[in-house]
Formats: structure tokens, sequence, C-alpha cells
């Protein structure tokens, strides 16, 4: 099996929880998140993209 390095392992995880969230795009936000680089939470950050697309 391959060793992640810790960024990868970030990344990875990042882009897991966006596809979860259904939104790809959002990926560099939830990385930022997980390495401390954003004062948003994830769920503000589902909740703008959510209000951008006018889903209730």
């Amino acid at each position: 099996m391959t060793q992640l390095s810790p960024d990868e392992f970030l990344r990875l995880e990042a882009l897991r929880l966006a596809v979860q969230a259904g939104q790809p795009p959002l990926r560099q936000h939830f990385y930022e998140f997980l390495t401390g680089k954003s004062d948003r939470t994830p769920r503000q950050i589902i909740d703008a993209a959510l209000e951008a697309a006018n889903v209730s």
C-alpha cells in the first residue's frame, strides 16, 4: 500500500468531503479548512454554495 504524505492525505480528504457534499469545486475550500488556512467551517462553505445555487 502506498503511503500518503500528510499534505496528500489532507488533499484527498478535502476532495472526498467536497464530492460527498455534491460540490467538487469546493475541494480547495475544504482543503484550506483542513489545513487551518480558512476561518470558515465546511458547513458555512456548503451553505454559501447552496445559497448561491438558490437551493433551499
